[in-house]
Protein backbone atom coordinates (compact mmCIF):
# COMPACT_ATOMS: atom_id res chain seq x y z
CA UNK A 1 0.00 0.00 0.00
CA UNK A 2 1.28 3.40 -1.14
CA UNK A 3 1.92 6.34 1.47
CA UNK A 4 -0.09 9.66 0.40
CA UNK A 5 1.30 13.13 0.76
CA UNK A 6 -1.17 16.01 0.27
CA UNK A 7 1.00 19.18 -0.99
CA UNK A 8 -1.80 21.73 0.14
CA UNK A 9 -1.70 25.70 0.47
CA UNK A 10 -2.82 28.38 2.08
CA UNK A 11 -3.66 30.41 -1.36
CA UNK A 12 -2.76 30.06 -4.50
CA UNK A 13 0.93 30.29 -5.94
CA UNK A 14 2.15 29.95 -2.30
CA UNK A 15 4.99 27.11 -4.00
CA UNK A 16 2.99 23.72 -4.05
CA UNK A 17 4.20 22.52 -7.44
CA UNK A 18 7.78 23.80 -6.41
CA UNK A 19 7.19 21.55 -3.47
CA UNK A 20 6.66 18.57 -5.55
CA UNK A 21 9.18 19.01 -7.67
CA UNK A 22 11.53 18.85 -5.03
CA UNK A 23 9.98 15.92 -3.15
CA UNK A 24 9.31 13.66 -6.32
CA UNK A 25 12.73 14.06 -7.10
CA UNK A 26 14.33 13.24 -3.21
CA UNK A 27 11.98 10.44 -3.05
CA UNK A 28 13.35 9.07 -6.16
CA UNK A 29 16.65 9.46 -5.21
CA UNK A 30 15.86 7.22 -2.54
CA UNK A 31 14.71 4.63 -4.52
CA UNK A 32 10.73 5.19 -4.26
CA UNK A 33 8.69 4.36 -6.91
CA UNK A 34 6.99 7.56 -7.39
CA UNK A 35 3.17 8.61 -8.33
CA UNK A 36 1.76 11.54 -8.96
CA UNK A 37 -1.60 13.04 -9.22
CA UNK A 38 -3.26 16.28 -9.24
CA UNK A 39 -7.15 15.39 -8.65
CA UNK A 40 -8.65 18.49 -9.53
CA UNK A 41 -7.21 20.86 -12.04
CA UNK A 42 -8.03 24.29 -13.47
CA UNK A 43 -5.37 25.31 -15.61
CA UNK A 44 -4.64 22.34 -18.57
CA UNK A 45 -3.57 21.62 -21.99
CA UNK A 46 -4.94 19.19 -24.55
CA UNK A 47 -3.00 16.19 -24.79
CA UNK A 48 -3.74 13.92 -27.01
CA UNK A 49 -7.69 13.75 -27.26
CA UNK A 50 -7.85 14.56 -23.06
CA UNK A 51 -7.57 17.46 -21.14
CA UNK A 52 -4.60 17.05 -18.64
CA UNK A 53 -3.95 20.03 -15.95
CA UNK A 54 -0.72 21.98 -16.47
CA UNK A 55 1.39 20.65 -13.38
CA UNK A 56 0.50 16.97 -13.77
CA UNK A 57 2.12 17.70 -17.29
CA UNK A 58 5.01 19.41 -16.08
CA UNK A 59 5.38 16.52 -13.47
CA UNK A 60 5.20 13.99 -16.12
CA UNK A 61 7.75 15.86 -18.09
CA UNK A 62 10.50 16.48 -15.52
CA UNK A 63 10.54 13.05 -14.45
CA UNK A 64 9.37 10.98 -17.46
CA UNK A 65 6.55 8.98 -14.51
CA UNK A 66 5.38 5.94 -15.34
CA UNK A 67 2.19 6.94 -14.30
CA UNK A 68 -0.73 7.62 -16.83
CA UNK A 69 -1.03 10.79 -17.75
CA UNK A 70 -4.52 10.69 -17.96
CA UNK A 71 -4.46 9.45 -14.01
CA UNK A 72 -2.19 12.03 -13.04
CA UNK A 73 -4.84 14.24 -14.06
CA UNK A 74 -8.58 12.88 -13.52
CA UNK A 75 -10.50 16.28 -13.30
CA UNK A 76 -9.85 18.63 -15.58
CA UNK A 77 -12.26 21.29 -15.02
CA UNK A 78 -13.01 23.47 -18.25
CA UNK A 79 -15.17 26.87 -18.18
CA UNK A 80 -19.08 26.54 -17.39
CA UNK A 81 -18.42 23.39 -15.69
CA UNK A 82 -19.33 24.97 -12.52
CA UNK A 83 -23.05 25.51 -13.41
CA UNK A 84 -23.36 22.41 -15.27
CA UNK A 85 -22.43 20.37 -11.79
CA UNK A 86 -24.69 22.62 -9.97
CA UNK A 87 -27.75 22.30 -11.43
CA UNK A 88 -26.96 18.59 -12.29
CA UNK A 89 -25.23 17.47 -8.85
CA UNK A 90 -26.83 14.27 -8.31
CA UNK A 91 -26.12 12.81 -11.36
CA UNK A 92 -22.52 14.19 -11.65
CA UNK A 93 -20.89 13.81 -8.34
CA UNK A 94 -20.88 9.98 -8.29
CA UNK A 95 -19.40 9.94 -11.49
CA UNK A 96 -16.34 12.69 -10.52
CA UNK A 97 -15.96 10.31 -7.27
CA UNK A 98 -15.85 7.26 -9.42
CA UNK A 99 -13.50 8.87 -11.82
CA UNK A 100 -10.62 10.18 -9.16
CA UNK A 101 -11.22 6.98 -7.21
CA UNK A 102 -10.20 4.71 -10.17
CA UNK A 103 -7.54 6.79 -11.25
CA UNK A 104 -6.06 7.47 -7.57
CA UNK A 105 -6.18 3.40 -7.63
CA UNK A 106 -4.29 3.35 -10.35
CA UNK A 107 -1.45 5.60 -9.52
CA UNK A 108 -1.25 4.03 -5.97
CA UNK A 109 -1.25 0.32 -7.27
CA UNK A 110 2.38 1.00 -8.58
CA UNK A 111 3.79 3.71 -6.50
CA UNK A 112 5.50 3.46 -2.66
CA UNK A 113 4.88 7.14 -2.49
CA UNK A 114 2.29 9.33 -3.96
CA UNK A 115 2.41 13.13 -4.28
CA UNK A 116 -1.05 14.43 -4.43
CA UNK A 117 -1.15 18.09 -4.99
CA UNK A 118 -4.00 20.23 -4.36
CA UNK A 119 -4.59 23.56 -5.97
CA UNK A 120 -5.70 26.88 -3.53
CA UNK A 121 -6.48 26.60 -0.17
CA UNK A 122 -8.03 24.05 1.65
CA UNK A 123 -11.65 24.61 0.66
CA UNK A 124 -11.43 25.35 -3.07
CA UNK A 125 -13.08 22.75 -5.00
CA UNK A 126 -16.18 22.50 -2.65
CA UNK A 127 -18.53 23.72 -5.74
CA UNK A 128 -18.08 20.41 -6.82
CA UNK A 129 -17.97 18.32 -3.49
CA UNK A 130 -14.48 17.82 -3.90
CA UNK A 131 -12.21 20.38 -1.31
CA UNK A 132 -8.85 19.67 -0.85
CA UNK A 133 -9.45 19.04 2.64
CA UNK A 134 -12.17 16.15 0.95
CA UNK A 135 -9.80 15.11 -1.57
CA UNK A 136 -7.30 14.43 1.18
CA UNK A 137 -9.14 12.42 3.00
CA UNK A 138 -10.47 10.26 0.04
CA UNK A 139 -7.12 9.10 -0.97
CA UNK A 140 -6.07 8.64 2.91
CA UNK A 141 -3.43 11.24 2.77
CA UNK A 142 -1.29 13.06 5.16
CA UNK A 143 -0.64 16.85 4.60
CA UNK A 144 1.63 19.00 4.24
CA UNK A 145 0.36 22.53 4.18
CA UNK A 146 2.52 25.45 2.92
CA UNK A 147 2.18 29.58 3.88
CA UNK A 148 3.84 32.56 2.66
CA UNK A 149 6.67 34.53 4.80
CA UNK A 150 5.44 36.18 7.37
CA UNK A 151 4.19 36.43 10.92
CA UNK A 152 0.23 37.40 12.08
CA UNK A 153 -1.08 36.60 8.67
CA UNK A 154 1.14 33.04 8.05
CA UNK A 155 -0.28 31.85 11.25
CA UNK A 156 -3.65 33.06 11.11
CA UNK A 157 -3.62 31.32 7.54
CA UNK A 158 -2.61 28.36 8.23
CA UNK A 159 -4.98 27.85 11.38
CA UNK A 160 -7.82 28.84 9.24
CA UNK A 161 -6.84 25.81 6.44
CA UNK A 162 -6.41 23.50 9.51
CA UNK A 163 -9.28 23.63 10.91
CA UNK A 164 -10.85 22.44 7.15
CA UNK A 165 -8.25 19.20 7.31
CA UNK A 166 -9.58 18.63 11.04
CA UNK A 167 -13.22 18.72 9.95
CA UNK A 168 -12.37 15.76 7.12
CA UNK A 169 -10.28 13.92 10.44
CA UNK A 170 -6.74 14.47 7.76
CA UNK A 171 -3.59 14.63 10.07
CA UNK A 172 -1.54 17.42 9.21
CA UNK A 173 2.01 16.26 8.97
CA UNK A 174 3.59 19.81 9.04
CA UNK A 175 3.61 22.99 7.63
CA UNK A 176 6.74 24.64 5.02
CA UNK A 177 6.63 28.82 5.11
CA UNK A 178 7.83 29.88 1.43
CA UNK A 179 9.21 33.05 0.21
CA UNK A 180 10.36 34.17 3.37
CA UNK A 181 11.88 37.73 2.95
CA UNK A 182 15.56 37.46 3.45
CA UNK A 183 15.62 40.64 5.90
CA UNK A 184 13.34 39.02 8.12
CA UNK A 185 14.20 35.08 7.78
CA UNK A 186 15.76 34.60 11.09
CA UNK A 187 12.83 36.54 13.16
CA UNK A 188 9.99 34.87 10.77
CA UNK A 189 11.72 31.37 11.89
CA UNK A 190 12.30 32.34 15.31
CA UNK A 191 7.95 33.44 15.89
CA UNK A 192 6.54 31.13 13.76
CA UNK A 193 7.97 27.76 15.26
CA UNK A 194 7.41 28.92 18.62
CA UNK A 195 3.64 29.93 17.96
CA UNK A 196 2.58 26.62 16.29
CA UNK A 197 4.47 24.62 18.57
CA UNK A 198 1.51 26.15 21.26
CA UNK A 199 -0.76 23.73 18.46
CA UNK A 200 1.85 21.02 18.50
CA UNK A 201 2.04 21.45 14.86
CA UNK A 202 5.04 20.26 13.45
CA UNK A 203 7.45 23.65 10.97
CA UNK A 204 9.55 21.38 8.33
CA UNK A 205 11.02 24.18 7.09
CA UNK A 206 11.25 27.98 5.90
CA UNK A 207 12.23 28.53 2.45
CA UNK A 208 13.73 31.73 1.27
CA UNK A 209 11.79 34.12 -1.05
CA UNK A 210 13.28 33.93 -4.87
CA UNK A 211 12.41 36.73 -7.09
CA UNK A 212 13.83 34.01 -9.88
CA UNK A 213 11.15 31.82 -9.13
CA UNK A 214 8.62 35.10 -9.92
CA UNK A 215 9.61 36.38 -12.46
CA UNK A 216 7.99 35.63 -16.24
CA UNK A 217 9.26 35.28 -19.32
CA UNK A 218 8.69 35.73 -22.58
CA UNK A 219 7.38 32.31 -23.35
CA UNK A 220 4.82 32.40 -20.67
CA UNK A 221 3.81 36.23 -21.56
CA UNK A 222 3.13 34.49 -24.68
CA UNK A 223 1.03 31.86 -23.78
CA UNK A 224 -1.20 33.89 -21.79
CA UNK A 225 -1.91 36.68 -23.87
CA UNK A 226 -4.36 34.39 -25.93
CA UNK A 227 -3.78 37.04 -29.05
CA UNK A 228 -0.69 37.63 -28.62
CA UNK A 229 1.32 36.43 -31.99
CA UNK A 230 5.05 36.04 -32.28
CA UNK A 231 7.11 38.44 -34.58
CA UNK A 232 10.67 36.77 -33.12
CA UNK A 233 10.89 33.30 -31.80
CA UNK A 234 13.95 33.43 -29.70
CA UNK A 235 16.45 30.83 -28.14
CA UNK A 236 15.96 33.50 -24.68
CA UNK A 237 12.20 32.84 -24.57
CA UNK A 238 12.34 30.94 -21.20
CA UNK A 239 15.01 33.63 -19.83
CA UNK A 240 13.46 35.67 -16.43
CA UNK A 241 12.61 39.23 -17.07
CA UNK A 242 13.68 41.39 -13.84
CA UNK A 243 12.25 44.81 -14.70
CA UNK A 244 8.89 45.48 -17.07
CA UNK A 245 9.63 49.35 -18.64
CA UNK A 246 6.73 50.73 -20.55
CA UNK A 247 7.31 53.69 -23.08
CA UNK A 248 5.37 56.28 -22.07
CA UNK A 249 7.87 58.83 -21.97
CA UNK A 250 10.70 59.98 -24.32
CA UNK A 251 13.13 57.93 -26.36
CA UNK A 252 16.56 59.22 -24.39
CA UNK A 253 14.55 58.27 -20.34
CA UNK A 254 13.17 55.14 -22.03
CA UNK A 255 16.96 53.45 -22.86
CA UNK A 256 17.91 55.56 -19.55
CA UNK A 257 14.85 53.21 -17.58
CA UNK A 258 16.57 49.70 -19.13
CA UNK A 259 18.17 46.95 -17.38
CA UNK A 260 19.83 43.81 -18.39
CA UNK A 261 16.70 41.48 -18.19
CA UNK A 262 14.12 44.07 -18.99
CA UNK A 263 11.02 43.57 -20.93
CA UNK A 264 9.68 46.70 -22.97
CA UNK A 265 5.81 47.46 -23.57
CA UNK A 266 6.06 50.32 -26.39
CA UNK A 267 3.23 51.19 -28.92
CA UNK A 268 3.92 49.61 -32.72
CA UNK A 269 4.50 52.99 -34.53
CA UNK A 270 6.86 53.72 -31.48
CA UNK A 271 10.13 53.51 -33.99
CA UNK A 272 12.59 55.50 -32.89
CA UNK A 273 12.05 54.31 -29.06
CA UNK A 274 12.42 50.62 -30.27
CA UNK A 275 15.53 50.87 -32.83
CA UNK A 276 17.14 53.32 -29.79
CA UNK A 277 16.11 50.25 -27.31
CA UNK A 278 17.15 47.51 -29.75
CA UNK A 279 20.72 49.09 -30.49
CA UNK A 280 21.76 49.80 -26.62
CA UNK A 281 20.54 46.24 -26.08
CA UNK A 282 23.14 44.96 -28.45
CA UNK A 283 25.93 47.06 -27.51
CA UNK A 284 25.46 47.51 -24.04
CA UNK A 285 25.07 44.43 -21.98
CA UNK A 286 23.96 46.30 -18.95
CA UNK A 287 21.21 47.57 -21.14
CA UNK A 288 20.32 44.30 -22.80
CA UNK A 289 16.43 43.64 -22.95
CA UNK A 290 14.97 40.42 -22.96
CA UNK A 291 12.09 40.72 -24.62
CA UNK A 292 9.80 43.48 -26.40
CA UNK A 293 6.01 43.54 -27.20
CA UNK A 294 4.75 45.66 -29.63
CA UNK A 295 1.12 47.32 -28.25
CA UNK A 296 -2.03 48.62 -30.34
CA UNK A 297 -1.93 45.83 -33.17
CA UNK A 298 0.62 47.70 -34.60
CA UNK A 299 3.82 46.25 -36.93
CA UNK A 300 6.71 48.93 -37.13
CA UNK A 301 8.04 50.06 -40.64
CA UNK A 302 9.95 47.58 -42.38
CA UNK A 303 12.43 48.89 -41.55
CA UNK A 304 12.23 48.73 -37.81
CA UNK A 305 11.12 45.47 -37.95
CA UNK A 306 14.19 44.32 -40.02
CA UNK A 307 16.19 45.42 -37.10
CA UNK A 308 14.61 44.01 -34.40
CA UNK A 309 14.10 40.57 -36.10
CA UNK A 310 17.98 40.28 -36.92
CA UNK A 311 18.55 40.42 -32.99
CA UNK A 312 18.19 37.26 -30.45
CA UNK A 313 15.19 39.16 -28.96
CA UNK A 314 12.13 37.70 -28.22
CA UNK A 315 8.92 40.27 -30.42
CA UNK A 316 5.53 39.91 -29.41
CA UNK A 317 2.88 42.13 -30.91
CA UNK A 318 -0.35 42.48 -29.37
CA UNK A 319 -4.18 43.78 -30.14
CA UNK A 320 -4.52 45.56 -26.41
CA UNK A 321 -3.64 49.14 -25.73
CA UNK A 322 -0.15 49.68 -23.86
CA UNK A 323 -1.58 50.65 -20.33
CA UNK A 324 -3.50 47.18 -20.77
CA UNK A 325 -0.47 44.77 -21.78
CA UNK A 326 1.50 46.06 -18.85
CA UNK A 327 -1.40 45.46 -16.53
CA UNK A 328 -1.75 41.99 -18.13
CA UNK A 329 1.67 41.48 -17.75
CA UNK A 330 2.46 42.62 -14.09
CA UNK A 331 -0.70 40.23 -13.09
CA UNK A 332 0.17 36.95 -14.75
CA UNK A 333 0.06 33.75 -12.48
CA UNK A 334 4.00 32.96 -12.62
CA UNK A 335 4.65 29.05 -12.92
CA UNK A 336 7.12 26.74 -13.89
CA UNK A 337 7.31 25.19 -17.51
CA UNK A 338 9.00 21.99 -18.14
CA UNK A 339 11.68 23.77 -20.07
CA UNK A 340 12.49 26.41 -17.35
CA UNK A 341 15.32 23.85 -16.77
CA UNK A 342 16.78 26.69 -13.94
CA UNK A 343 14.04 27.13 -11.80
CA UNK A 344 13.27 23.78 -12.08
CA UNK A 345 17.15 23.03 -10.63
CA UNK A 346 16.35 25.66 -7.88
CA UNK A 347 13.41 24.54 -6.85
CA UNK A 348 15.28 21.26 -6.76
CA UNK A 349 17.77 22.54 -4.49
CA UNK A 350 15.33 24.95 -2.48
CA UNK A 351 13.50 21.70 -1.27
CA UNK A 352 16.53 20.14 -0.60
CA UNK A 353 18.33 22.88 1.46
CA UNK A 354 15.63 24.05 3.46
CA UNK A 355 12.87 21.35 4.02
CA UNK A 356 13.57 18.42 6.78
CA UNK A 357 12.47 15.87 4.07
CA UNK A 358 13.64 13.45 6.94
CA UNK A 359 11.25 14.13 9.09
CA UNK A 360 8.71 14.04 6.05
CA UNK A 361 10.11 10.14 5.22
CA UNK A 362 9.87 9.17 8.96
CA UNK A 363 6.20 10.41 9.36
CA UNK A 364 4.48 9.12 6.24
Amino acid sequence: MSKNLYIAATGQSDGKTTTSIGLFDIFREKKFNVGFIKPVGQRYISVGNDQIDKDSYLIEQIFQSKCNIKDMSPIAIPAGYTTQYIENRHDLKEELFDRLDYSFKCISNNSDVVIVEGTGHAGVGSVLDLSNAKVASLTKSKVILIAPGGVGNTIDEIMLNKALFDKENVEILGVIVNKVLEDKYEKSKKLVTQALSYYNIPVLGFIPYKESLSSPNMALIQENLKQATCINQCSTSYKNINKIVVAAMTTKHVVEHLEKGSLLIVPGDRHSVIEAVVSASACIPEKHVRGIILTGGILPRKKTLDLITSHDIPILSVPYETYETSKLVSKLLVKITHKDVKKIELAKELIRTFVDTNTILERL
